[in-house]
């Protein structure tokens, strides 16, 4: 987004400081012509842009209904999350939906690091096969775009559930079995009412090539190079 400052009362920086943490967010610039940069401003001592953010929408009742039943009777579920989790304040309900059903979680962006590397949840070398071979996978707060491959990392038998702030300008690249779109954080508290099943034995085949592939890793790791 791009603001241009027109004369002193203008309310341009509080609009670009309200755009880049809205919905969807992102990078705001001001262009202030040069006289107002050499110049004088007064503050008028009135709130914060941000002291209230606006609220946002609820996902559709119907396909949260639809995404709690793929999460409750899901076998091998995978959760991969991005970086609207972290812009959406939903890293508390992110982990505590991982955890409560019992969910591997994989990471890109500013995600990394919500679930930390010391759970046993967390995972990022088994992401191939945690990806291709879920039969549910719960996309977070990131785009279907050419780091997922365009969906193409997914199974083709892999149900996806997208959770995002708001729904995408263009339709996804694969069909999805549900859409989530609105606040994350709500939108995580409801999914975690999901009953869900014993996912121990997933979670184990997932571990073990996890830590094969560190373990191929230490000799790198240790080179004096």
């Amino acid at each position: 987004l791009r603001l241009n400052v027109g004369h002193p009362g203008d309310s341009r920086v509080d609009d670009a400081l309200r755009a880049a943490v809205g919905v969807p967010s992102g990078v705001a610039f001001v262009d202030f012509p040069m006289d107002y940069v050499f110049g004088e401003a007064t503050d008028r001592g009135e709130p914060g842009a941000l002291t209230e953010l606006p609220a946002q929408p609820s996902a559709d009742g119907d396909q949260l209904d639809r995404a709690v039943a793929l999460l409750s009777s899901a076998q091998r579920p995978a959760i991969m999350a991005g970086t609207n989790v972290w812009w959406g304040h939903a890293e508390r309900e992110l982990l505590h939906l991982a955890e409560k059903l019992r969910i591997p979680v994989l990471a890109n962006g500013m995600a990394r690091g919500i679930v930390g590397a010391d759970r046993d949840l967390a995972f990022s070398r088994a992401r191939s096969a945690a990806l291709s071979q879920a039969d549910v996978a719960l996309v977070i707060g990131v785009p279907l775009d050419f780091r997922l491959g365009f969906g193409g990392v997914f199974g083709p038998q892999t149900q996806l559930i997208v959770a995002d702030r708001c729904e995408p300008d263009r339709a996804h690249p694969r069909p999805v079995a549900a859409g989530l779109y609105g606040d994350l954080a709500a939108t995580l508290a409801a999914l975690a009412e999901a009953s869900g099943t014993d996912h121990e034995e997933w979670i184990g085949q997932l571990r073990t090539i996890e830590t094969r592939a560190r373990a191929a890793e230490a000799a790198e790791l240790a080179d004096d190079r």
